[in-house]
């Protein structure tokens, strides 16, 4: 264990393990920022769905009132 911490920590490995850490850094922070965006656009798309659905559900009582209308004539 001692020899292993001596090279990890060596002037001349040292560089390596730091630009090693770096990137896994920076690809961890690129993955968070990618299913950041996902989410997003999930959030977007039902926010969409919402919309759609209640305007379904106006037309429909909207064609109901026709109906009723229709109906009294």
């Amino acid at each position: 264990m001692r020899y292993y911490w001596e090279a990890l920590f060596s002037v001349e490995y040292f560089p390596y393990w730091e630009f090693t850490m770096l990137m896994i850094l920076l690809l961890n922070l690129s993955m968070l920022w990618r299913l950041h965006r996902i989410e997003n656009k999930m959030d977007i798309q039902e926010s969409i769905n919402g919309i759609l659905d209640d305007l379904h559900i106006l037309n429909k009582n909207l064609n109901d009132a026709l109906d009723y209308i229709e109906e009294d004539k």
